[in-house]
């Protein structure tokens, strides 16, 4: 900003000052929704396997546990997981209104099989991506994110449920 004017209603301007201070910049997520008592940080420590949850020697889902410190409340965590350079997109996973309890908590991000498998790609996969936020009066704030922060262990894509039954 370089000035600022103060109007009064049928006078016109009655003052103006030029040569203001200009603040440094910010983005919005530096400031805290002034409704807003939900706080979370992500803690920086992730975990991750796969699991076979319908015993076919297929995995089902790859977990990936996220820390993650919070005050009691809903919260909803997206993550995108790539190949492991980051070149070829996998998929995405959105848990939606996850309700936590003050303090550390650990968050599962279950990321299809099928999709893993339909990429035709081998791990190690990576956590590309996460965001955590807070729907705040109808509107959708990010409070915490962090990108390119967890490889998993090698998995080849043929380890994931390719979603097909076999025909008999």
């Amino acid at each position: 900003m370089s000035f600022i004017s103060i109007s009064k209603g049928g006078i016109g301007e009655i003052a103006r000052e030029t040569n203001v201070h200009l603040t440094n910049d910010y983005d919005y997520t530096d400031f805290t929704h002034p409704d807003s008592n939900n706080s979370a940080n992500l803690t920086g420590t992730y975990s991750s396997y796969a699991v076979d949850t319908d015993d076919d020697g297929d995995y089902d889902y790859l977990i990936i546990n996220v820390t993650v410190n919070v005050t009691t409340g809903s919260y909803d965590f997206f993550g995108d997981l790539y190949s492991s350079g980051g070149t070829t997109w996998i998929t995405s996973v959105k848990n939606n209104s996850v309700s936590l309890d003050e303090g550390s908590q650990i968050v599962k991000l279950e990321f299809e099989g099928e999709d893993i498998y339909d990429s035709l790609t081998n791990g190690p996969y990576s956590l590309g991506y996460i965001r955590v936020g807070a729907d705040m009066d109808g509107t959708w704030l990010v409070l915490d994110e962090e990108s390119n922060i967890h490889n998993t262990s090698s998995f080849n894509y043929t380890d994931f449920d390719s979603g097909s039954e076999a025909l008999t």
